[in-house]
This record gives C-alpha cells, structure tokens and sequence, in this order.
C-alpha cells in the first residue's frame, strides 16, 4: 500500500530550517529532517511517496540519505488535482499523512479511498476530523 507524506512540517522541520537560514547560517537541509522520518521512509521503501510544493532538487537534497524514493512535485496544482493526474494513483487504498486538516478535507472529498492522518510535531490537539499521530513510527 502507498503512504503518501507532505514534505513541510511532517518529513522536514521547514520552521527550523527557515530560522537557521533567516539568522545567516549555512545549512545542509538533511539537517532539518526529523529524525523518525528517516526510520519510515527507510522501512516504506518504495511504498513511500513524498508529495510536496516545493522544487523537487531541495527535497531530494534534504532525503539524500533515503534510497529508493518517489518525491512527486506538484508544481503549483493542489495535492487531489496532482494525485488525479499521477499515473501511479488510480483510486486504490492508501495512506496520506500531513499536517494541514483543510489540506485532508480536499484530499478526502476527492479521493475517498485515502485514510488520512494528520501529523502535529507541536504536540497540540488535531482538529478532531483525522487520526492525529505526533511522529511518523505511529504509523
């Protein structure tokens, strides 16, 4: 079964990373990937797939340790329109983890076959319309 996983704030600690480059450090992106993202993308080889807005050469520099990875781009278009279109998804069961609920909402009213989870690396209370998981070894 596919796991589908955002990149910003569920693989990478974008706010983390965005402070270091705000205060002037050079940095390495692999830095800024949460470690137990590391262990699941590892053990979903190549049933794991990153969905993200940002430019694909920066998430693959970040997950240059991770083999065997699918990192899909959606160059602007929603996360359900990008799914629709990706010839490696035809409706069958899967997994989307992220940590937007509204982000969830789209993706479940237009794939209705997805289980969505929502992630909080803020340790606060999900919204109360998806499993809420804090790190991804939950999974």
């Amino acid at each position: 079964m596919i796991t589908f996983l955002d990149f910003h704030r569920t693989i990478f600690d974008t706010d983390a990373y965005e402070c270091a480059v705000r205060d002037g450090e050079t940095v390495d992106p692999s830095a800024f990937v949460y470690p137990d993202a590391v262990q699941a993308l590892r053990s979903l080889e190549n049933n794991g797939v990153v969905v993200t807005s940002a430019a694909e050469d920066f998430v693959a520099s970040a997950l240059k340790h991770i083999p065997r990875l699918t990192i899909l781009s959606t160059a602007g278009m929603s996360k359900e329109a990008y799914l629709a279109s990706w010839p490696g998804y035809y409706g069958q069961t899967a997994v989307f983890v992220d940590d937007s609920p509204d982000e969830l909402v789209h993706l479940t009213d237009a794939h209705p076959t997805l289980t969505c989870v929502e992630i909080r690396r803020d340790g606060k209370e999900g919204d109360g319309r998806f499993k809420v998981i804090t790190s991804l070894s939950e999974l």
